[in-house]
């Protein structure tokens, strides 16, 4: 919350948003001030409310920054104010800072002349309007138990061999499955399940048919 009482606290927050907001920026920051003078070319001095000088590709710049800590929109005036220092000091960019709005002509001088215009103030419900406020998710947690096999094929045929020769081992989540002791295959070549192991077994071979998700009875061979 912007909790400040008047103006010299409000151009005191102005400086702090200032220092975070440059820490992270491409930039050799010199020096963020509150509260000074700056001699101009005329030879008369101004009094800046937030200074910030800068290097950027060995070139030195500044930044006045002016605090309007009002309860209504700022004049045309304070505009033009502001390009009045700019025009003075050289090398130097302005930003007019404000809790309200501006009147009318203010954004059409300061856009013409490259004045930054920007807002410091409590944040409003309204500033949410257009978008999203609110996002809920909704989720099942499962808790999951696994055992792992170890499948020990008994085939003879040099391709079925070559096949099944990598890992063979399988894990099983327990809570998604269902155990019965197993039974022998048929003395033919087996097809198992193609989204299993997509692949044909020869004679004689004891296989396992898992299918957890569709909750199949796992066979685990004798």
């Amino acid at each position: 919350m912007l909790d400040v009482n008047n103006s010299t606290e409000y151009e005191k927050v102005a400086q702090q948003v200032y220092q975070a907001i440059l820490a992270s920026d491409e930039v050799e920051t010199m020096e963020v001030l509150h509260n000074v003078q700056i001699t101009g070319r005329s030879g008369v001095a101004h009094q800046i409310d937030v200074y910030w000088r800068y290097l950027k590709d060995g070139v030195e710049h500044q930044i006045l920054v002016e605090c309007k800590y009002y309860k209504s929109t700022i004049a045309l005036i304070h505009a033009r104010n502001l390009l009045g220092l700019l025009s003075d000091i050289p090398n130097s960019q302005g930003v007019l800072l404000t809790t309200k709005g501006v009147q009318s002509g203010v954004v059409n001088l300061c856009n013409f002349y490259g004045i930054s215009l920007k807002r410091l103030r409590d944040p409003k419900g309204s500033d949410w309007d257009g978008f999203i406020q609110k996002v809920e998710i909704e989720g099942i947690l499962r808790r999951t138990e696994y055992v792992d096999f170890a499948l020990k094929i008994d085939g003879k045929d040099e391709e079925s061999i070559a096949t099944l020769a990598g890992d063979s081992g399988v894990s099983v989540n327990t809570l998604e499955a269902l155990f019965q002791d197993g039974t022998a295959s048929s003395p033919q070549a087996v097809d198992l399940n193609p989204g299993l192991f997509g692949i044909g077994l020869d004679h004689g071979i004891n296989a396992v048919d898992l299918a957890p998700e569709k909750r199949i009875p796992c066979q685990v061979p004798q």
